[in-house]
């Protein structure tokens, strides 16, 4: 066997790290305009706020939401392509387990539900919808 022809077969494909870096970033990046760890400061609502805080944020911070769900739902294109460029790098290398085939799973429904739920963050800095207080709890 030549060695030559064994070192020219390399996975082509994005780099996992760069991939995951991507990610990171952006996602960090999009928590950065809602999370104060300042005392007092004006935070992201959770669920279990009365409706009325929920509201009062989302109409007085819309531009701090959106880029927060834009970033949000961005991040999810990299971890997308991550989840597979893994999978795919596991199979060429000859895993025959489940455990890629989970993975893959796995990652595509976080990545699904990332999109999922930048979209409906983002539609809830809109004014009609910023002002209803039942369409922002449903």
């Amino acid at each position: 066997m030549n060695t030559q022809n064994i070192q020219s077969i390399r996975f082509r494909g994005p780099h996992l790290g760069m991939l995951a870096v991507i990610f990171t970033t952006l996602f960090i990046f999009g928590l950065s305009y809602v999370i104060n760890f300042n005392p007092g400061m004006p935070h992201y609502p959770n669920p279990y706020d009365p409706a009325a805080a929920i509201t009062a944020y989302f109409r007085e911070h819309p531009h701090d939401a959106l880029m927060c769900a834009f970033f949000q739902f961005l991040s999810a294109i990299p971890l997308g392509l991550f989840t597979v460029t893994a999978f795919t790098r596991l199979k060429w290398l000859g895993v025959k387990a489940v455990g890629p085939s989970i993975a893959l799973l796995g990652g595509l429904l976080t990545t699904v539900t990332m999109f999922v739920g930048g979209g409906i963050a983002w539609t809830m800095v809109f004014p009609g919808v910023a002002d209803n207080d039942g369409a922002l709890r449903a």
